[in-house]
């Protein structure tokens, strides 16, 4: 819908535009608490938009509400040049007078908010698109319908030549592309992500014990994320019985991992190598390197353009997923083809066996809630249920940042520690998809038959902490940072075709069981601190 620009009384149009946002949002049913957030984020976008808005010309502004299989967003389209747009984030940046540190966490924030507010600027105009629900179940019922059709069309050409020419000209193929583009994209994430991380958190200087204290309970939590992973996969057998067979050479034997071998290669012989041979390790250190550089030289330039360089591959790699329901059929349907229901029953039981990990690992939260801050944890789940809802249907804890803020405050944590640490746990902070990876490493091996010696289990370890700390915060991040590890355990990265058929599902338990490990650790860092009101959190 376009409105007319009354230059003479602003207020009146950016109202009528509100009213009309407001209407559109209230016709589509939406739950009052979504609603307050999309239209929040909306009149502050908006606001934004008009503060660098250029009328001479054009005095029309646009807005719209869509809503395509569930996903609602709102758009606003406002004439004038292009801006640093920061959507209003300013407004929760607790007060200091270091300008590095409010700059930095603004940066924080909004990568978080990345996915729930875009900004771009396109044939002079500011558009922002806010997206204010995301389809609770739209991913799932496409992944699922994809799944389903993937069975009768395996079953019904199984042993057939039909069958085999599908598969050859066809299921493979395409399963090999998005591999390939998988592979392409996981590289420049990885690097561009933890650049613009340490560039941003070399200036916190203001919030620089904090951030340690959070930081280090962020690694004890991805710790026992890894080890509880290996070992609920390893006690119950996850995926032995497939007998599959790699239908190309893993890059890497099992039993060749050496956590010494990993320590004296780590620094690449040219810059060039880490990327040409995707060795993570190496990746990571230049990138570390590359990240602490640009904080200590102050270059807000190059700082910007790693930040910017991030956004599009994170893009890009957003286009890849949406293919996701096609590559599930073509996988799941060549299995089939090829082996039989057996690999498809071994699926289902690492999904059990995923979901036993993931009900331990919120078991190691409440225990470390009540052991090291000495607080009920049945609180903490109480007051935090929205949250992790929101975690769970949206299957990202960027969409649950507000819920999370909000919980953090009626659990009474100081709004200094929560307005920092829920920006930082979400990027950092990961122990879900630890648990995640390492339960799909083992269910790897065991599938294609790959040895890995219990030695090699630590230096892999260390490999799941750090490649998940580059971790896109977004829907499918698990099967971006697993095409990753099997590389570097010695496995077949075409498991990811057989772990993206159960992903929709798993996705959901990964994300809320992370939101929880997040807001747990907010929990004990305060009271240990003495940033936490007791008598509130039990409130």
């Amino acid at each position: 819908m376009e409105f007319i620009v009354n230059e003479s009384d602003s207020t009146r149009t950016v109202a009528q535009i509100l009213e009309y946002i407001h209407g559109r949002l209230e016709s589509l049913k939406l739950p009052s608490r979504e609603r307050t957030r999309a239209e929040l984020m909306s009149k502050e976008s908006l606001l934004r938009l008009y503060e660098h808005a250029d009328f001479s010309k054009i005095k029309r502004i646009r807005a719209g509400v869509s809503n395509f299989l569930g996903n609602i967003t709102v758009t606003l389209r406002v004439p004038g040049e292009e801006f640093v747009f920061t959507g209003g984030l300013e407004e929760i940046i607790p007060d200091d007078d270091d300008t590095d540190n409010a700059e930095a966490l603004q940066n924080v924030l909004l990568r978080s908010f990345g996915n729930n507010v875009v900004y771009r600027h396109s044939r002079h105009h500011n558009v922002v698109t806010v997206r204010a629900v995301r389809s609770e179940y739209a991913g799932l019922y496409k992944t699922l319908g994809a799944l389903i059709l993937a069975v009768i069309t395996g079953l019904a050409l199984r042993g057939t030549e039909a069958g085999t020419l599908l598969n050859s000209s066809f299921l493979e193929p395409v399963k090999t592309i998005f591999m390939n583009g998988l592979k392409t994209c996981a590289v420049p994430i990885v690097f561009f992500s933890i650049v613009s991380c340490i560039a941003d958190a070399g200036n916190l200087s203001g919030l620089r014990k904090i951030g340690m204290r959070l930081l280090r309970w962020f690694l004890v939590m991805q710790v026992l994320g890894v080890v509880v992973g290996f070992g609920t996969a390893l006690l119950a057998g996850a995926g032995k019985g497939a007998g599959l067979a790699a239908s190309s050479q893993p890059s890497g034997a099992g039993a060749s991992i050496s956590l010494i071998d990993r320590v004296i290669n780590i620094m690449p012989g040219n810059i060039v190598r880490p990327f040409s041979e995707a060795d993570m390790l190496q990746l990571i250190l230049l990138a570390f390197m590359i990240g602490a550089a640009i904080s200590a030289t102050g270059s807000k330039n190059v700082k910007n353009m790693f930040a910017e360089l991030d956004r599009v591959f994170m893009k890009v790699t957003g286009y890849l997923i949406g293919f996701m329901p096609l590559v599930v059929f073509c996988s799941i349907a060549s299995m089939i083809i090829a082996a039989g229901l057996d690999t498809v029953l071994s699926l289902l039981g690492l999904m059990l066996t995923m979901i036993i990990g993931f009900a331990v690992m919120n078991a190691v939260y409440c225990l470390a809630v009540r052991l090291v801050a000495g607080l009920k944890p049945s609180v903490m789940y109480r007051k935090s249920f929205s949250a992790l809802m929101t975690a769970f249907m949206t299957c990202s804890n960027n969409a649950a940042i507000p819920d999370i803020m909000n919980a953090s405050e009626s659990l009474g944590i100081s709004s200094k520690l929560y307005s920092f640490g829920v920006p930082l746990g979400v990027s950092l902070n990961k122990s879900g998809l630890c648990a995640y990876s390492a339960m799909s490493i083992i269910a790897a091996a065991n599938m294609y038959g790959v040895n890995i010696p219990a030695m090699s289990l630590v230096s892999l370890g260390v490999s799941i902490l750090i490649v998940t700390l580059a971790a896109p915060s977004m829907p499918g991040s698990g099967i971006i940072s697993l095409s990753i590890l099997l590389a570097q355990a010695g496995c077949p990265v075409e498991f990811v075709g057989l772990a993206m058929s159960i992903d929709a599902v798993v996705d959901m338990l990964r994300t809320s069981t992370t939101c929880a490990g997040n807001i747990a650790t907010e929990i004990i860092v305060a009271k240990l601190g003495g940033e936490l009101d007791t008598e509130r959190y039990y409130a």
